[in-house]
This record gives structure tokens, C-alpha cells and sequence, in this order.
């Protein structure tokens, strides 16, 4: 007595089918025409088994060892731009509260570079406002103030809070530090002929 075809071949997990399928076209054949005699020809013991169950698994893929290597390499180098990129943000910082500015600026200057290895524009732009606060130090606002607008433009076509909030600080700061050293200039008129105190040159002498 023949065997209904849809019953003869039941869907399965991994863990539960009789056989494990790893071509997708095969597989696909199986489950839609139901074709236990080619499963039986291959394998013997699923003459007594009633209904096969099948299941799909993809096929694994051999380990590449060079592939591995690649891998690594590529992790080894970004730890090492990320560590870099840590002790090159100290100095910097600890040269530009020094006053050390040129050193502040060649600092900055290699961050923008190990943010290129990193393919990070955004730490690229916080190195360009790092530039302008050394700007600002130096008493050049124009160039500050034209850096911070760049900037900007950048937060917005990178859509980064982040960066928003560190360009409106660094907003803020010039606008300070323009208004203090304006302050700074403005001459106090005084009439220095109106003497306060004659006292000023008496000298005290301790007598033994």
C-alpha cells in the first residue's frame, strides 16, 4: 500500500529530524514535493522510519586562518589609536592650562590624525574646537569665532547633540573672554594730581 505523500515527510528542529539538510534548494525540494524514496536511497536506516522528519541547517562555513589574522591586526590597531588618541587628550589639556599653546596646538593637530585612523568625525570636530579655544588664548577671536562656525555647520550634517553642546560651550567661553578682555582696554580716567595720602613716603625706623 503506498503512503500518502504529504505525510511522508515531516518539518522538524535540528534537535528532533531524522535527517539535517544543508543545501537550500534541496531542502526546499523535500518539503514541497514530499520525496521520501530519495531519502531512503541514501540512507538505509530510513526505511523503518515513518514520517522522516527533515530540518535546515545552513552550512558552517571553514575557519580562515588569515582571515583571523586580519581580524586581529585590525583589533590591535584600533586599542592602540584609542589609547593614543587617550594620552594625546591629557597632554593637550595639561599643556593648554600651562599656557603651553603651541604644544596644545601640535596635540590637537595629532588627534585630528588618530581620529582619521579611527574614521571618527565626530572627535575630529572636537579637536578643531580644541584649536579654537588655543585661538582664543592666543587673542585671536576672529579666527576662533570663523573656527566655531565651521563647527556648527558640522554638528548639524552630523546631527550630534554632543557636538552641539560642545560648540555652544565653546561659544559661550568666547564670548567671555572677548567681553573680559575688552574690559581690559578700557582706560580709567583718574586726576592724578588729587594726592589721597602724604603718608605714602614717611619711612619708621626701629631705634635699639
Amino acid at each position: 500500500m503506498e503512503r500518502a505523500g504529504p505525510k511522508a515527510i515531516a518539518l522538524a528542529s535540528v534537535e528532533d529530524a531524522h535527517v539535517v539538510v544543508r543545501d537550500p534548494r534541496l531542502y526546499e525540494y523535500l518539503s514541497t514535493h514530499c520525496h521520501e524514496d530519495y531519502l531512503q536511497q541514501h540512507c538505509a536506516a530510513l526505511h523503518a522510519t515513518y514520517p522522516v522528519k527533515i530540518a535546515f541547517a545552513p552550512r558552517l562555513s571553514m575557519l580562515s586562518m588569515s582571515w583571523c589574522y586580519r581580524a586581529t591586526r585590525f583589533t590591535h590597531a584600533v586599542v592602540a589609536l584609542v589609547t593614543a588618541n587617550a594620552y594625546i587628550s591629557t597632554l593637550g589639556g595639561g599643556y593648554f592650562l600651562c599656557r603651553h599653546l603651541n604644544q596644545a596646538k601640535l596635540m590637537a593637530q595629532l588627534q585630528i590624525c588618530v581620529s582619521q585612523g579611527l574614521q571618527d568625525p565626530i572627535l575630529a570636530s572636537k579637536c578643531r574646537v580644541n584649536l579654537a579655544y588655543g585661538a582664543m588664548a592666543q587673542g585671536r577671536f576672529k579666527r576662533a569665532h570663523r573656527l566655531l562656525q565651521e563647527e556648527g555647520m558640522t554638528a548639524e550634517n552630523l546631527d550630534s547633540d554632543d557636538l552641539r553642546n560642545v560648540v555652544t560651550a565653546a561659544r559661550v567661553y568666547l564670548q567671555k573672554t572677548v567681553k573680559l578682555y575688552k574690559e581690559r582696554l578700557q582706560h580709567e580716567e583718574t586726576d592724578t594730581t588729587k594726592v589721597f595720602d602724604e603718608y605714602y613716603r614717611q619711612r619708621v625706623v626701629k631705634h635699639r
